[in-house]
């Protein structure tokens, strides 16, 4: 845990998060485990997140690095906090 001051007076504490030099492989693989442990398919999964499937693959695969909006989108569509998704991907 860290403590991480906003001003003189205020610290809030929250977890360290472990760097990675590459960060969407693990992102990526965490959604597809996810998606095929719900039994979905990219297809139904991208519709859902508002997203093509060409785009969604390329997260999977690690070869893009989605935007916060993407991963709330993906997250929702899942039926996961975005918290526990960022677990699920440090597990990789």
């Amino acid at each position: 845990m860290v403590c991480v001051v906003y001003d003189a007076s205020t610290c809030e504490t929250v977890p360290v998060v472990s760097e990675s030099s590459n960060p969407q492989p693990a992102l990526g693989a965490a959604i597809r485990e996810m998606r095929i442990e719900r039994g979905t398919t990219q297809q139904h999964l991208a519709e859902a997140a508002g997203m093509t499937v060409a785009h969604l693959s390329k997260i999977e695969r690690g070869l893009t690095n989605p935007t916060w909006g993407t991963v709330l989108a993906l997250s929702d569509a899942l039926k996961i906090s975005i918290a526990a998704l960022a677990a699920r991907s440090e597990a990789h």
